[in-house]
């Protein structure tokens, strides 16, 4: 009887003890759920990133972390829509906020050239990136690039322009008329003098201000243009015909001459090359040395202004506009890797891409798609950028889409990038 008590004794404090580890193994879970789970502590959600979400049909719903009221956060969302999967990555940007700015930046800060767009970001030390918009072969962007107020390439006219001034946003059409101001000496016949003019020994010099219009600003010709040239064209103004250019180094026409092909371009100036050379055989051409010229470029752009020219409308006054054809992109009714640009009611700038090409990862968007997904998130305008496997997005230095090239980064001509203090 008394072995029999000792072992039902010793079977109780076992079961005792079984259930003492139990509820302390449980507590232990318990507090370290709370921790890891806790809002805002997810790896995927940094100091100054504000969600991470990730949705699904009929009615999704956003994760908010705590920096909310950070001026630039990141948005990852995996979602099903109309039955297929989307992976898409958002930056919505407050460009007034103090220490933020969006700007374009080109493949080694030059015209020609490829570059991979986390390299780019590296160099400007953003903390994101996107894929810009169109580019000619080897890197030439297709419409207006303004950094820092430096007019790096005009508009096309024909596609709408992102454009950022003393953080305020737009985009707007933009035709672009560029001309040179010039200011010199001009020799007067019978030597008189009056208002504006100075005679000398040879009978008079007249002090004239006149302008050139511009046809083409760091872009090849075709034809008998008149074009300008600035550094970030590169070595050469890559004339392949006769020309008569004017260099100009620290705003003064320092050299005027008639050559068979391309002309250095000076790194502290720019060049004026008259294509038309036949039309100034025998006489001078429009600018001479001494001359002090300027560029002008209507509407003005500088100042604190950076631009980016767009591809096609998607969304006009909150309202889906997306064509059915475009340009650059072909076909805009086939689902593909996407990058828009988008604007708020209140300023917020919206930067976006989605993954496509992938089956069972990732879809992709039509155009009209896109354009429906951004009024979704707000957007009252909005336009296309490049897309297909150029689609990248980099956030604090690391690819956070999968583009369907290879999965991994292609070379670009250019890109958007944000600026914070931090």
């Amino acid at each position: 009887m008394k072995r029999f008590l000792r072992k039902a004794k010793n079977k109780t404090t076992r079961y005792i003890i079984y259930i003492s580890i139990f509820i302390v193994m449980s507590f232990i879970c318990l507090c370290a759920g709370h921790f890891l789970l806790q809002p805002g502590k997810d790896k995927n959600v940094t100091p100054i990133l504000a969600e991470n979400a990730r949705h699904s049909d009929p009615e999704p719903q956003d994760k908010t972390g705590t920096a909310q009221m950070s001026p630039v956060k990141y948005i990852h969302r995996s979602e099903t829509i109309n039955g297929l999967k989307q992976e898409i990555n958002i930056l919505e940007i407050d460009p007034g906020a103090e220490g933020v700015r969006i700007q374009p930046v080109l493949s080694h800060d030059l015209h020609y050239g490829f570059e991979k767009l986390s390299e780019m970001a590296a160099r400007k030390k953003a903390y994101a990136a996107i894929n810009s918009g169109f580019f000619y072969d080897f890197g030439l962007p297709s419409g207006m690039v303004v950094i820092n107020g430096e007019l790096v390439s005009a508009s096309s006219g024909r596609y709408p322009v992102f454009v950022i001034k003393n953080g305020k946003t737009s985009l707007k059409e933009i035709r672009s008329e560029l001309a040179i101001e010039y200011e010199g000496g001009r020799e007067m016949n019978g030597g008189t003098s009056g208002a504006g003019r100075a005679d000398n020994a040879a009978g008079g010099i007249s002090i004239t201000t006149g302008r050139i219009m511009i046809d083409i600003l760091n872009f090849p010709a075709d034809g008998k243009q008149t074009a300008v040239y600035t550094p970030v064209y590169g070595k050469t103004n890559r004339a392949k015909i006769r020309n008569i250019t004017a260099t100009i180094i620290n705003g003064v026409v320092t050299k005027v001459a008639d050559y068979n092909g391309r002309v250095d371009i000076p790194s502290d100036g720019m060049l004026v090359t008259f294509y038309d050379a036949e039309k100034y055989a025998g006489i001078e051409a429009p600018l001479r040395v001494g001359d002090k010229v300027k560029l002008l470029h209507q509407p003005e752009m500088t100042g604190t202004v950076d631009a980016y020219e767009c591809g096609s409308w998607l969304v006009c006054d909150g309202k889906q506009v997306a064509p059915l054809t475009d340009a650059w992109v072909g076909v805009m009714t086939n689902r593909d890797p996407r990058t828009a640009i988008g604007i708020k009611e209140d300023g917020t700038v919206i930067l976006l891409t989605v993954d496509g090409r992938q089956p069972g990862y990732s879809a992709g968007f039509t155009a009209k798609e896109l354009a429906e997904y951004l009024i979704s998130c707000g957007s009252q305008e909005a336009a296309m950028l490049d897309g297909g496997a150029s689609t990248e997005m980099i956030v604090e230095g690391r690819l956070v889409g999968r583009p369907s090239f290879k999965g991994e980064e292609r070379p670009l001509g250019g890109g958007i990038v944000v600026l914070t203090q931090e």
